[in-house]
Parts: structure tokens; sequence; C-alpha cells
């Protein structure tokens, strides 16, 4: 953490010299806290699945810019080679490459033309300090994104289970039981108004809420009885049912969520 901080406060900096443990601290962290803010990302909606960026991470790299550009420029005057190949960062992909090969390269024990050896402990030291409190930040980052995902989540489906109970049930209303389950296994984007929703757990739990008001809304009893015959009541027995009817273009997780409701409708157990 400490080369992190160093690094940051050096951010203009591009005379001198910078130890290999400063360096690697500088990019470990700035690469975790990238991951990390990714991730919130995908979790608030921000993310662009195009360029592989959210505004959240995109700001944050674009922050980083100069200061990479500083302290790559100082490592490398460490390592005895010119500064600007710090500018290899800029080249997409090789260029990443090539830079870090360079700055694993020992600093020169020597006063060079960029002034003296910095100063550094032990690199095992160093690496173990890193490596805890990365790993420290990582757990807190992933545990504070599960407690906004599942927010997020409660929120959406609290908000709009509702409504989806109520559209099933408008569709289910002139249908019989079994439309009710190919509709919603239909394959495409269009089998359900699913809204703008990222998370794949908050789309299944909105599918269920419309499968439950359609099929408590279809037509005839007839047609329930008859879908619920082919439902197993046993949930162990239920598995080769659901594979058969998870066709090819079916997200696993979600088709089998929605046939689990179907069981808990035709045999009781919880159901949204």
């Amino acid at each position: 953490m400490q080369g992190f901080l160093q690094s940051l406060r050096q951010y203009a900096v591009f005379d001198g010299r910078s130890s290999r443990a400063q360096y690697w601290s500088f990019t470990a962290h700035a690469f975790v806290l990238t991951a990390l803010l990714a991730a919130a990302d995908g979790v608030l909606g921000t993310m662009s699945y195009t360029f592989g960026l959210g505004w959240l991470s995109g700001l944050f790299l674009l922050a980083m810019t100069l200061p990479t550009l500083a302290v790559t420029s100082r490592r490398m005057h460490d390592a005895g080679w010119p500064g600007w190949l710090a500018l290899l960062h800029l080249v997409p992909a090789v260029g990443s490459v090539v830079v870090s090969l360079a700055a694993l390269r020992r600093s020169q024990p020597h006063r060079n033309a960029w002034g003296d050896p910095p100063a550094s402990g032990s690199a095992w030291r160093a690496l173990a300090v890193n490596a805890v409190v990365l790993a420290v930040l990582a757990g807190a980052g992933v545990a504070a994104l599960g407690v906004l995902s599942v927010r997020t989540i409660t929120a959406a489906v609290k908000q709009d289970g509702a409504r989806y109970r109520s559209s099933g049930a408008s569709f289910g209303a002139s249908q019989p039981a079994s439309a009710c389950v190919d509709e919603v296994l239909r394959p495409g984007p269009e089998q359900l108004p699913m809204l703008a929703l990222e998370e794949q757990v908050a789309k299944v739990v909105l599918a269920r809420h419309w499968l439950a008001g359609c099929l408590a809304a279809s037509t005839g009893e007839e047609s329930r009885r008859r879908l619920c015959r082919e439902v197993p009541k046993d949930p162990f027995g239920a598995g080769p049912w659901m594979a058969a009817r998870c066709q090819p273009g079916h997200v696993g997780a979600r088709c089998h969520g929605l046939l689990e409701e179907t069981r808990a409708f035709c045999h009781g157990g919880p159901t949204m």
C-alpha cells in the first residue's frame, strides 16, 4: 500500500528512480481497484460491455494514466533504461506486456544518470505485506459489492414483482396452463418484458412472478391437471423433466428456476 500511495503523491514526477517494490505495489493495487470498480459498474448498470469498462472503472483508469506513466518512467530509469519506454503502455495489448517484462529488471546498484538507487527494504517482505493488503482490500470490496447487489435486486423485485405477476395473469387469462410454461421458456429476448435489469438473479425472480401469475389465472381446470400430470412431485425426480424442457437457447439457471415454480404450483410448496 505504501508504494501505491507514494506513487500517487508523485503522480507527475517523471524524473528520478522507483524500485521494483514501488512499481509492482502501484500496479497490483491499481489492478485490484479497477476490477472492483468494474464489478460495481456491473451491479449499478453503468458497464459498457462493448468497451469492457463502465463509468466508475473508466474514470479511475483515466485518473491513473498520469501516475502510471510517471512510476513506469522512474522504474525504467532505475533499471538503466530511458523513461520514454513508459509510453509503450499506450500501445494496445503488446505495449503493457513489454513494459511489464522490462519492469522486472533489477535496480542498478550504483548511481546512474537519473540519481541514486531508491531506498528499499526486503523485496520478499514488501511482497508479503502487499499481498495481505490486497487480499483484505479485495475481500472487503467483494463483500460490499455483494451487499450492494442484493439491495439492488431486492429493490428491483419489490418494485416490479407485482407488475410482472399482473402481466402474467393477463396472458394466462385466455391461455391453458401449458401455454404459460411454453411462453416463459420461449427463447429470445422478447420472451418477457424484462426491463433493463443486468442482474440475472433479478431476471429469474421476476420471471417466476410472471409465471406464478400466469399459472394462477390460466383457463380450464383440465388444462392445469394435464400440465401437472407431467410434472414430477418428487423434487429429486424433477431433474430429468426439467432437463427435457430446457432446450438449447434457454439460460440454464433461469430455465430450472421457472420449471421449479411450475412444480411448486402443481404439487404445493413455496411459490413466488
